[in-house]
């Protein structure tokens, strides 16, 4: 009876000790240059996607991709990455996005759209966020 309690503490005692990882929720607020924020329609997005594999994730996160187009201006992913986290469970990223509503909107279509379809993402989250200019 001892030795099962003893094994009960240490299943609580042994996640704790080797750093189990807690997911922090984003937050609302995205402070960015201003080489991200355009005008009252700069809106930004926080993703976490699981990937199938670590070959889709990286196609999937490759800067030079099309998003959209405003006013005869091409905004690639680069243009709208703000930032990016490449966790080492299993291919998991999670990645802010800023820049006009309609690029981002464009940006965020897509990635529902993959995740709908579980061929390259199969779980996802998306928290929107408002962008504030950190600019002097």
């Amino acid at each position: 009876m001892r030795s099962c309690y003893f094994a009960i503490a240490l299943s609580f005692v042994i996640p704790a000790a080797l750093g189990a990882q807690t997911l922090e929720l984003p937050t609302d607020t995205l402070r960015v240059s201003d080489r991200f924020f355009a005008d009252s329609t700069t809106t930004g997005a926080v993703i976490l996607a699981k990937f199938q594999t670590s070959l889709q994730r990286a196609d999937f996160l490759r800067l030079e991709i099309p998003v959209d187009s405003i006013a005869r201006r091409r905004f690639l992913f680069q243009d709208i990455l703000v930032s990016i986290d490449l966790n080492g469970n299993g291919w998991v990223a999670s990645w802010r996005i800023a820049g006009p509503r309609r690029i981002i909107d464009a940006y965020l279509a897509r990635v529902i759209a993959l995740a709908k379809d579980h061929s390259v993402i199969y779980d996802y989250g998306i928290w929107r966020a408002v962008v504030l200019c950190n600019c002097d």
